[in-house]
């Protein structure tokens, strides 16, 4: 989540420079001067020091990010009490954050060119986002239908294949669309669609944007109407207090992921809609 903070700051607003043909094929590890000044030509704010700071930021993060991953599908496939429903909903976001984390740690504009696979490896990277918050919206979906309407949790279950073909399948789908117009680029601090049309900005909208204004309310009602629920339940429960505690533990955790989710995306939104609204006037 906190790759998803950089990726979404003021960098991703600017117009970055795109390398023609003739352009060095820059390393991915070792940021060249050339691009840094044609950056700061472009009338970026940031010195070449704070440029570097946070590509290098960017994959220490994430290093952290793929370990916290591994560390859950080790878990998972080490201790068969967690192979679970409810857990491998979880096992599935950390699998779609690890491949959207190390789509960033790839580089950036400044060390890659516009004609690089790895900037196309970069851009088509990102749809991962989309599965990870789908898969926290299924997290939310489940805990709503499980606990406020009270439907069977075999019932749920059952949608789990339905639930693989949506958080995979539609944001590769989508993810597709901007190599039919080759719109995928150097576009701010990372390699995605470029701000370049009106079509570019269409398929923003469709490919992210569109289904994060739908998901992320529909995670943050639906959690705050099973808080509630869950809260009379257990107050009007006659169960053993070590009983209560570890359902309200478990709960706790899960409930969690939907709203980490919110908090770490409503920036993000605000910061979107206000381009959208206002384009000539980034914040």
């Amino acid at each position: 989540m906190l790759i998803t903070a950089l990726r979404v700051n003021g960098l991703r607003s600017q117009s970055w420079p795109t390398a023609n043909a003739s352009s060095v094929a820059y390393s991915p590890f070792e940021p060249d001067a050339e691009p840094h000044r044609l950056l700061q030509d472009q009338g970026a704010s940031l010195t070449d020091g704070e440029i570097d700071g946070l590509l290098w930021l960017t994959r220490i993060v994430g290093s952290f990010s793929l370990a916290g991953s591994l560390f859950i599908l080790l878990s998972f496939s080490c201790f068969r009490e967690l192979r679970t429903f409810q857990t491998r909903l979880v096992v599935m976001m950390a699998v779609s954050d690890m491949l959207a984390t190390a789509s960033y740690m790839i580089g950036s504009p400044l060390t890659l060119s516009d004609e690089s696979v790895w900037c196309d490896v970069q851009a088509y990277g990102q749809t991962f986002l989309l599965s990870s918050v789908l898969w926290v919206s299924c997290v939310a979906y489940v805990l709503y239908q499980s606990v406020v309407r009270e439907v069977d949790m075999g019932a749920i279950e059952a949608l789990e294949p339905r639930m693989h073909a949506l958080c995979w399948g539609l944001p590769l789908l989508l993810g597709a669309l901007p190599f039919i117009w080759k719109d995928y680029g150097p576009a701010g601090a990372w390699c995605w669609i470029q701000d370049q049309n009106d079509r570019a900005h269409v398929l923003r909208i469709m490919v992210f944007y569109l289904w994060l204004f739908i998901l992320v309310p529909f995670c943050a009602v639906a959690n705050l109407m099973t808080l509630r629920k869950f809260t009379t339940t257990i107050v009007a429960t006659e169960l053993p207090p070590a009983q209560l505690e570890r359902m309200r533990g478990v709960f706790k955790r899960l409930v969690l992921y939907p709203l980490i989710l919110v908090v770490c995306w409503l920036p993000a939104m605000v910061n979107r809609a206000q381009q959208f609204i206002t384009p000539d006037r980034y914040i």
